[in-house]
């Protein structure tokens, strides 16, 4: 998918796995009890995701920009040992991960700016990582 958008969609039990979105922005859309395993994002824009139940195991994403997202009960975990920096370049600004899982995750130069963290595995000593007015519950 290059520079396609995605704009107020409903993309419930979709499987995008594998796929490969550059430059495509995504907006106000709904992800719930999904598979996104394997997807590379690069230069993407997504702004205002709702997604509940959803596998994001071994994505990449690279230069994009997450905002005023919310992401429940989803997984993010590398599998794929030998994938490195999956997450490289990014911003998360205003998202809430609640019940996330970011086990195995290489960050290179990501930033999470004003998220809330609920009950969500992620490795807050990466160095790697800026963590700028962000709350942390039960983490």
């Amino acid at each position: 998918f290059i520079s396609c958008g995605f704009y107020t969609t409903d993309l419930t039990h979709s499987d995008f796995s594998g796929s490969k979105f550059c430059n495509c922005p995504f907006s106000r859309n709904w992800i719930y009890k999904s598979t996104w395993d394997d997807v590379e994002f690069i230069q993407c824009s997504i702004i205002s995701l709702e997604a509940a139940k959803t596998d994001f195991y071994d994505i990449v994403m690279q230069n994009c920009e997450v905002k005023d997202s919310r992401f429940i009960r989803c997984g993010f975990t590398h599998v794929e040992l030998e994938q490195v920096d999956a997450f490289t370049f990014t911003v998360f600004s205003n998202c809430i991960f609640d019940q996330c899982d970011f086990k195995n995750c290489q960050f290179n130069r990501v930033e999470f700016i004003g998220c809330t963290f609920i009950n969500t595995s992620i490795d807050t000593l990466n160095t790697s990582v800026q963590y700028n007015d962000c709350v942390f519950y039960d983490t």
